[in-house]
């Protein structure tokens, strides 16, 4: 037995998997209203800065959804002058699909950056038949 142990099963010193993930804890015969409010105080100000830390990562998320829709707008309007200048202009038409590419791999590197996926998806340059698709048609 250890008489000054942490609080825990008749203040035996536990082994470190009983203190795997603590943040703080107490010792018997030791801890008084002082250590036990400073305990308290300490895990509500932890709960408060990850409340924090989670708010903001998910502001981030926001953000970059609301990037990835202005980007998917701005394709749109690429592929639409695209297909208009296709007959008129062939070159021109394809620094447009370049461009529309460029902006495709943006995306796929804004989307690895927040989720950490990467799949192959999104509509962006993807040379899919669907003419509202930015890249899609002929």
């Amino acid at each position: 037995m250890f008489p000054g142990g942490p609080v825990g099963q008749g203040g035996k010193l536990p082994g470190l998997g009983g203190l795997a993930g603590a943040q703080d804890y107490l010792v018997k015969l030791r801890a008084d209203s002082y250590d036990m409010a400073r305990s308290v105080r300490f895990a509500v100000a932890r709960k408060q800065l990850q409340l924090t830390a989670d708010r903001q990562a998910l502001h981030e998320l926001d953000l970059t959804d609301d990037v990835i829709q202005q980007l998917y707008a701005i394709g749109l309007a690429m592929s639409t002058s695209r297909r208009r200048t296709a007959e008129k202009d062939p070159a021109t038409a394809d620094r447009i699909g370049e461009h529309m590419r460029a902006l495709q791999h943006v995306v796929h590197n804004i989307r690895d950056a927040t989720t950490g996926t990467g799949g192959s998806g999104g509509a962006l340059g993807s040379g899919s038949d669907d003419p509202t698709a930015p890249g899609g048609g002929p």
